[in-house]
Formats: C-alpha cells, sequence, structure tokens
C-alpha cells in the first residue's frame, strides 16, 4: 500500500471510531439533544467515549495495517524456501512499531530474486525490519531470500549472504 493512503486510513478510522464511540455513550444514556444518526448532542459522557472510540479507531487501523506483513514473514520463516537475491531499492513507508529486540520500521523493499526453478526476478516485499536490519539490507547486496513454495512471488530478505571464499 502506498505511504500516502495509510495517514488518511488512520484518520477515518479514528473519525468512524469517534462516531461509534459518541452513539455508546448515548445508548448508555451519557448524551444530551441527541437524535440518531446525525444529530450529535452535548453530554460529558458521550464525549469521552467518542475519544475513547476516535483512538481505538485509530489503533485498530494500525493493526490492521501492519499485521499482513508479519503474518506473512512468520509464514515464510516457516515454510519458505531459502535462496540468494539483491537487493535493488529499499524504501522506508513510515512506519514503526516497538518489537522484542527494540523498534522495526516498515519497508518496501525490492529483491532480485533466484527462485527456485533457477529463473532471476525481481520481485516486492514490505518488512517489518529491526535496525540492525537496516543496515544489513542495503541495496547493491547480495541476501539470503526465502520464497513461498506455493506463491513464489512472496518473498522475505533476511540477511546479507556471505559466500566462502
Amino acid at each position: 500500500m502506498r505511504t500516502a493512503y495509510r495517514p488518511l486510513l488512520m484518520v477515518l478510522g479514528g473519525i468512524v471510531g469517534g462516531y461509534l464511540g459518541y452513539w455508546v455513550g448515548h445508548v448508555a444514556g451519557w448524551s444530551a439533544d441527541a437524535e440518531w444518526p446525525w444529530h450529535v448532542g452535548g453530554g460529558t459522557g458521550a464525549i469521552v467515549t467518542s475519544m475513547v472510540g476516535a483512538v481505538l479507531g485509530v489503533l485498530l487501523v494500525a493493526v490492521l495495517l501492519a499485521l499482513p506483513a508479519l503474518l506473512s514473514a512468520r509464514h515464510l520463516r516457516r515454510a519458505g524456501v531459502t535462496t540468494e537475491g539483491t537487493v535493488i531499492t529499499r524504501r522506508d513507508l513510515g512506519a514503526r512499531m516497538a518489537g522484542r529486540h527494540g523498534r522495526r520500521q516498515q519497508y518496501d523493499l525490492l529483491v532480485d530474486v533466484r527462485l527456485p526453478d533457477g529463473t532471476r526476478r525481481p520481485l516486492h516485499t514490505t518488512q517489518w525490519l529491526e535496525p540492525t536490519d537496516v543496515d544489513a539490507l542495503l541495496p547493491g547486496r547480495a541476501v539470503a531470500v526465502r520464497v513461498d513454495p506455493r506463491h513464489p512471488d512472496r518473498i522475505l530478505a533476511e540477511a546479507p549472504l556471505i559466500h566462502a571464499t
């Protein structure tokens, strides 16, 4: 997904979450002068639930945007076939999250991959990288790549490839 759409989706998640949160507060009896669906009234309790709903909406969208890349990487670490590739481009997508070993950043990588059938093809992958991985996956560097045997267009770039001399 393009980087420009992420903030827009998160703002929309906050708007929808805030709207739904307000009406939860209304159902709980914490609002005044409200008429479903568009006439929002006052009431401190409903306003507070609206703010909580907005924060939860933003967090939900953030999780939903991060989840596909995390689940794909987990699957490829378990079932992927190891091959080699060369990083062509690396683009920071601007997303950050805390991980077990510190902060992670989300990157889009274009990697020239040697597929298990021997052909080479440039493939994109979106990955969460730790700071040490960011330094290791520089453009032009040979890397170990895991390829999904059932879907060869799904890859995971892992570590710099070290050739024995």
